[in-house]
């Protein structure tokens, strides 16, 4: 019996085609469905990445448009409001993941869940789809205990996404004017002035960043005990345009805590893709559903509500990462 496709619902964007073209270098034979606006535009894509097809989705029907057809996974590159997708993924039991999610917005896809459990279902939309995490929980191994975590997200002017994140940011602008911090062991709010945050890039230049409310600050909380974690995001020219380049992307932390050894220690680390910011989450997206799947050749998570860090561990990230061209720095 042949496998049912994955579904990349808005596959020919910014970041939906670097999942694409990320699951089939690694897996030649997969078919892969695009559930697109406009078929006759996924006609390169389509025939670019071999073994798949377009299709119109329409989200707001409940079958998406697609009946009965089957489908083995289904992964979201844009914000979906009606929530049909989230819902087609689990009444069929077959694994979702989004990243267009921001914490304020994060109950419709964990009531989904909740009503109908038997499902797998991950939430992406930590920063580039799990990177951030990635670094930080695998320099935090030489770490006793974390008392402060600050994650950086770095992108250039020129690489701020496709229509799919401009349109985020038109939905999300009005509405999201906080973001939710942790300080001294308690949840926070920032709003106003208190907004504004330093930053340093990976090449030492001051940045004028902002907190920002990403997945990333409630799941290091979870795993790590620490007291105090933000989320700074910043947009200014990075080193790959300075250098007269592509626009880069540096996702940093900035540590602090007790080494193995009981002493004080801090540190930072970065990841650098000289690509942008769009082949990161690409990526980060292609790992968690071909795991959820099964695809990587060991048994496929339990049905269950995750973060990215739940079923991909930062050893497994890393080192595909580094095989797709990412650098990893102790700063």
């Amino acid at each position: 019996m042949s496998t049912p496709p994955i579904l990349l619902i808005g596959a020919t964007g910014h970041v939906g085609n670097h999942t694409a073209r990320t699951l089939r270098k690694a897996h030649p034979g997969l078919p892969l469905l695009f559930g697109v606006r406009d078929v006759a535009r996924a006609a390169a894509l389509v025939s670019e990445i071999g073994n798949a097809e377009a299709v119109a989705i329409d989200l707001s029907k409940a079958d998406l448009g697609l009946g009965d057809r089957a489908v083995s996974a289904v992964g979201i590159f844009l914000k979906d409001n009606h929530t049909n997708a989230v819902r087609f993924a689990r009444d069929r039991g077959v694994p979702f993941t989004s990243i267009s999610t921001v914490v304020i917005e994060m109950a419709t896809e964990v009531a989904s869940f909740i009503r109908n459990p038997n499902a797998t279902l991950v939430l992406s939309s930590q920063w580039l789809a799990g990177a951030g995490m990635m670094v930080t929980l695998q320099a935090a191994k030489a770490y006793s205990q974390l008392e402060s975590i600050t994650m950086i997200g770095v992108i250039d002017a020129v690489d701020l996404g496709g229509p799919a994140a401009m349109e985020d940011s038109v939905r999300l602008g009005p509405v999201m004017p906080g973001a939710m911090v942790r300080e001294k062991g308690a949840y926070r709010w920032l709003s106003g002035d208190d907004i504004a945050q330093p930053a340093t890039s990976v090449d030492g230049s001051a940045l004028d960043g902002f907190a920002y409310g990403v997945f990333d600050v409630q799941a290091l909380t979870e795993v790590t005990g620490a007291a105090n974690i933000k989320f700074v995001f910043a947009v200014a020219e990075t080193a790959g345009t300075k250098s007269g380049g592509a626009p880069s992307s540096e996702v940093i932390v900035e540590l602090a805590g007790t080494d193995l050894n009981g002493h004080p220690k801090s540190s930072r680390h970065a990841m650098v893709s000289l690509t942008g910011q769009a082949p990161i989450t690409g990526f980060g997206v292609a790992l968690v559903l071909e795991r959820a799947t099964g695809l990587d050749g060991q048994p496929a998570p339990a049905h269950g509500l995750y973060f990215v860090e739940n079923i991909i561990t930062p050893d497994t990230y890393i080192a595909r990462a580094e095989a797709a061209g990412f650098t990893f720095h102790d700063l």
